[in-house]
């Protein structure tokens, strides 16, 4: 079964503490908020940044088990705002069946999960610590990852097919030079 799953018109995420007020589209400070207050809600709005794939992957996934059902969700909203695709939210998901809860490091980003869950599940929760160890960024990862693949071609490339088939090989006969027809 599909659904759609539409935003509500009109509706707005508001949340609010003693000095700050978000909204779906804004963040206000109140005056006299403190460096030391400022610098602490930046903080909390890093750790958000980092984990609203996570819980979207979760939720996904989570709906997936209690509700017995493939989830097939596609976001709906009004014209002229953005939305998640279908992929991404597919890809959210598949991260978070990739990299169950226990396996995750805080110290990671997102990104870089989503490179080593590219990897075998035999090699995750190794790799995952190894990253974390060795405090790997996101272009370290994706080397790390790519690097492995080619080296696991290399030691285990796939069977040549038995049998006859067809095949059209094209080789000039001459050294490829730029001719001018002039």
């Amino acid at each position: 079964m599909s659904r759609t799953i539409k935003k509500a018109a009109g509706t707005s995420l508001v949340l609010a503490n003693n000095n700050f007020t978000l909204t779906k589209t804004s963040l206000s400070m109140k005056e006299g908020t403190t460096l030391a207050e400022w610098e602490a809600m930046f903080i909390k709005l890093l750790e958000v940044e980092g984990s609203v794939q996570w819980w979207l992957g979760d939720h996904l996934r989570l709906g997936q088990i209690t509700y017995e059902e493939a989830v097939s969700i596609k976001l709906s909203v009004p014209d002229g705002e953005d939305n998640l695709k279908y992929a991404t939210l597919r890809n959210y998901k598949w991260v978070s069946d990739a990299i169950p809860v226990s396996w995750r490091q805080d110290t990671l980003g997102w990104q870089i999960h989503e490179r080593i869950a590219a990897l075998p599940e035999k090699m995750r929760k190794d790799t995952l610590k190894l990253a974390a160890k060795e405090e790997w960024s996101y272009r370290k990862a994706r080397k790390w990852v790519r690097d492995w693949k080619i080296k696991e071609r290399q030691m285990n490339p796939p069977p040549i097919p038995d049998g006859k088939y067809s095949v059209i090989y094209a080789d000039p006969q001459w050294e490829p030079t730029n001719r001018s027809t002039n």
